[in-house]
Order: C-alpha cells, then sequence, then structure tokens
C-alpha cells in the first residue's frame, strides 16, 4: 500500500514537469499521451526497480518497430513510436543516475 501511494505522488509530482518539457502546454493527443506515459514509466521505475530491465526491453521493442513503419513510409506511427522508445531509454538513464553517483562515474553534476 506505501509503494501505491508513494507511486502516485511521484505520478502527481513529475506529470507538469514532463507534460511541459514534452509538450510546451501545447495541446495534442498524442504528446499529451505520450506525457502521461512517460510520468507513470518515470514514477513506476522510481518506485519498483525491478521493472527497468522490462522497461528497457520494451523501448528496444519500439525502437525496432520503427523501422518497418519508417521503410513504409508511415512516418506519423514511427515517429510515435521512435520517440516513445527512445523517452523511456532517457528515463531509465534518468533513474541510473543516483546509482552512477554512488558509485563513482559521476562525480559532480
Amino acid at each position: 500500500m506505501k509503494k501505491v501511494l508513494k507511486f502516485f505522488i511521484i505520478l502527481l509530482l513529475i506529470l507538469p514537469i514532463i507534460f511541459f518539457l514534452h509538450t510546451g502546454f501545447l495541446v495534442g493527443f498524442i504528446p499529451s499521451f505520450q506525457a502521461a506515459i512517460f510520468s507513470a514509466v518515470f514514477a513506476s521505475t522510481v518506485v519498483w526497480p525491478v521493472i527497468k530491465r522490462y522497461i528497457f526491453i520494451l523501448s528496444a521493442i519500439l525502437i525496432g518497430g520503427m523501422v518497418p513503419f519508417y521503410v513504409f513510409n508511415i512516418m506519423d506511427w514511427a515517429n510515435i513510436l521512435g520517440s516513445t522508445g527512445i523517452g523511456f531509454v532517457l528515463l531509465l538513464l534518468l533513474t541510473y543516475l543516483p546509482d552512477f553517483m554512488k558509485r563513482g562515474y559521476i562525480e559532480k553534476l
């Protein structure tokens, strides 16, 4: 129960930040939906670090799924899949940042 509450608190705190960074407060279904998905993925990887591996696999699948859409000139879907996959990778790198600092790979920010 504590983890679910922590998840929703992190989600509510991070959602406006990611929404602004991703959309710039421009209203559109796809960017707004992606911002909500990014926020949920970030909150879930912070609360349940075990799923980082599965999110990475999902991002690799999304980036790989982008290729056929790009080859067959379906650019809208290729853009959605590619940007979502790259966004997941960047969020995972952001969640690994404290571990990198703790292990000494990064001295100062």
